[in-house]
């Protein structure tokens, strides 16, 4: 991750690696989202490991979670005020950090390099 700034007019992320840069943004329509160190979220990458094999995150650093287990947690914090939304979860996987995106909303993708 280059840069992520949470704004009045949005969440926009630029994101790249040694062949692509590409920017993900969402205006206005973001209802949620964490910074995560990789490092502290162990349990969900053994899932997603689990599942899906270790080279996951080497094709696949962008992707939609179907049955959010953060959906479902911002529903008990909100004491159930968010139960009638439909979120998208989208994660990224950097390096070392996980940005997890709930909106109900698909974000903009836009190709830099």
């Amino acid at each position: 991750m280059d840069e992520l700034i949470h704004s009045k007019d949005g969440l926009n992320l630029k994101l790249s690696d040694d062949e692509q840069k590409i920017e993900v943004y969402s205006n206005l329509f973001i209802d949620a989202y964490r910074y995560t160190k990789k490092s502290y979220q162990v349990k969900i990458c053994k899932k997603l490991s689990a599942k899906y094999g270790d080279d996951f995150y080497a094709n696949w650093s962008f992707f939609k979670i179907v049955n959010s287990n953060y959906a479902k947690s911002l529903s008990l914090t909100s004491c159930g005020l968010s139960d009638d939304r439909k979120f998208n979860h989208f994660c990224m996987v950097g390096n070392d950090e996980m940005i997890d995106v709930l909106t109900t909303y698909d974000p903009g993708i836009k190709v830099l390099l």
